[in-house]
């Protein structure tokens, strides 16, 4: 997989559900940015995590939030992915970027990464 021209990698959809993503790195935002004049609002856990191909330069990222279900916290995506990868319909035309969002967002939504991102900002900030 070699970018194109302006540095997108232009992929299938199957060809990008095939792609084995590997967890780069996770954190936190920091704690300043959110509104904490608010007394009484429950605080609010929320960060960023990256993830990549191993054999290629494809790099997908998005933001998250901290939940807890049933006392179990647990990471939710908040964003659209951030992506090098424009997917494209049979025969390379490309999608509308807003579709290509949403496509990556369904990938991501059925990957494992909500523990592997809390696991891995336990490990960093403990």
């Amino acid at each position: 997989m070699q970018p194109s021209f302006d540095h997108l990698l232009r992929l299938t959809l199957d060809a990008m559900r095939a792609c084995p993503l590997t967890h780069l790195v996770s954190g936190l935002d920091d704690p300043g940015l959110a509104d904490s004049t608010r007394c009484g609002m429950p605080a609010c856990i929320s960060g960023y995590t990256e993830w990549t191909a191993t054999a290629s330069v494809l790099s997908i990222g998005w933001d998250w939030r901290m939940e807890a279900e049933a006392g179990v916290p647990r990471c939710v995506r908040t964003s659209a992915p951030r992506s090098n990868v424009m997917l494209l319909e049979a025969g390379d035309a490309h999608d509308p970027w807003a579709w290509n969002q949403r496509a990556l967002g369904r990938i991501v939504d059925a990957m494992a990464w909500p523990e592997i991102t809390r696991q891995a900002v336990i490990a960093r900030y403990r």
